[in-house]
């Protein structure tokens, strides 16, 4: 898995008024070999943070994905069917939300033909 928020530059988090990303790791919470990978990413957006989900999949899938964004004030799910070609990768969810990136926790679990990845960040 690989941490597309860290594509945020460290100009970016100080606009945003973030002090570091360090915690902000997004690791897999399950231990079967998926041929359903996800990753996170994380957008800052006139003055928003602009989350998205990404799956891929290493054949022909369908299933579902539930996105989850939690913090203080806030929490926000968004989940539905999801039809993905081998190889492609596809965008399941966005979230915009205004604050700082710290003090926020996001979970993607994607479940396909029997097989459930999930990636979460908590910063």
């Amino acid at each position: 898995m690989t941490l597309r928020s860290t594509l945020i530059t460290a100009t970016a988090l100080a606009a945003l008024g973030c002090t570091a990303i360090a915690g902000a790791e997004q690791e897999p919470s399950s231990s079967n070999e998926s041929p359903i990978s996800c990753t996170i990413d994380i957008t800052p957006r006139n003055g928003l943070l602009l989350i998205e989900g990404i799956a891929t999949s290493q054949y022909d899938a369908t299933g579902f994905y539930t996105l989850r964004v939690n913090r203080r004030g806030a929490d926000i799910t968004q989940g539905g069917p999801l039809m993905i070609q081998a190889g492609q990768e596809i965008s399941i969810g966005q979230v915009q939300i205004n604050g700082p990136l710290n003090d926020l926790n996001i979970e993607l679990s994607v479940t396909a033909d029997g097989h459930t990845q999930s990636c979460v960040i908590d910063t």
